[in-house]
């Protein structure tokens, strides 16, 4: 059994996100790109809301639990009440509902950090609310244990690790507590060891802990979101009961006919966002102060300045736009294209 695991690594993507329609093979030389849920990325406050718009089953779970969607306030998450495991009635849409992420940052007094601020300054023109960039904002600190995607549907496990809501369900040794409860998962240490060395064959990454394929004895091992993303057949229900399925490449063909015979809705996943780097806007130009007898620069208060000074607000966006294109270049360092686990378990 799992014991521990390492915590995740790199975020980047090695494989191009494709065509969401139907499965295909990925090129060895695709450019980096980085993982993200695409349901939640396109995500937007306000929006109508979508047929099957939830980041939990993407419209795949039964037909009774489907037509409602709920969206987070403040990172505007989609999801099923029940697939999130809310309870008939307990969402009061004049108050607004707030997913267990943002419930938890803004308990830490975390809602409106600098890089979140900065983010919502510089979103460009024309882009969703809240932006992908905003979104990865607010989310900067949560991981999933199981997978290397950033966004999505989390709740935690009983320890206190953040999990998305899919990686669990798609992991048949975790028990997902169907409660309104942040800490709903167990069973992560009964996940078979050998699991958490095998790579997903869409991202290339041995971060976190694959799944095999749901055909037979097919060996192909992959993370339940990246195969969603990229159109593998990935599943909540059979039609009539909960039953969570995701085929690889080869076998998605033909379990999507068989389910569209029985009525199984396809899933909805949208197109990869545009993942831009932050764009800072420079200053108008000012007369440079004259220097002291140090040779330093005096401040607007007559003291020195430093490098790196001039507030905290271009700090903020510096280091958020440098986050986005580490996540973008990730694993083009050491440990190539498998990714690493840092050191440490959980």
């Amino acid at each position: 059994t799992l014991g521990t695991l390492g915590t995740l690594g790199n975020h980047g993507n090695h494989g191009t996100l494709g065509n969401h329609g139907t499965a295909h093979s990925r090129g060895a030389s695709a450019a980096p790109a980085l993982l993200v849920d695409t349901v939640h990325a396109a995500a937007e406050a306000g929006a109508a809301r979508r047929p099957g718009e939830c980041a939990v089953c993407a419209g795949t779970a039964e037909a009774a639990y489907a037509r409602e969607t709920i969206r987070c306030v403040r990172c505007a998450l989609p999801v099923h009440p029940r697939c999130y495991g809310l309870p008939p009635g307990a969402v009061d849409a004049a108050e607004g509902w707030m997913c267990w992420c943002c419930k938890d940052a803004e308990a830490k007094g975390k809602a409106n950090t600098p890089a979140v601020l900065a983010a919502a300054r510089t979103a460009p023109p024309g882009s969703i609310r809240p932006s992908s960039q905003e979104k990865m904002a607010m989310y900067r600190g949560v991981s999933c244990i199981l997978c290397p995607v950033q966004l999505g549907a989390f709740k935690q496990t009983d320890d206190g690790r953040w999990c998305h809501v899919v990686c669990a369900q798609w992991q048949p040794e975790v028990c997902v507590k169907d409660a309104d409860e942040m800490r709903c998962f167990k069973g992560i240490a009964q996940i078979p060891k050998e699991r958490a060395t095998q790579p997903c064959v869409v991202c290339g990454q041995s971060a976190g802990v694959t799944m095999r394929c749901s055909y037979g004895h097919c060996a192909a091992t992959f993370h339940p979101l990246c195969a969603r993303r990229v159109g593998f057949h990935v599943r909540a229900s059979d039609g009539s009961k909960p039953q969570f399925r995701a085929y690889c490449d080869k076998h998605s063909q033909t379990q999507r006919e068989r389910d569209d015979a029985r009525g199984v809705p396809p899933a909805v996943v949208p197109p990869p966002p545009e993942l831009g780097p932050v764009t800072v806007t420079s200053p108008p130009a000012t007369t440079p102060p004259a220097a002291n007898a140090g040779g330093q620069t005096a401040g607007p208060r007559g003291g020195s300045s430093s490098p790196g000074a001039g507030g905290d607000e271009g700090s903020a966006i510096r280091r958020l736009r440098s986050d986005l294109q580490r996540a973008r270049a990730a694993g083009l360092g050491p440990g190539g294209r498998g990714g690493g686990k840092r050191k440490g378990g959980l």
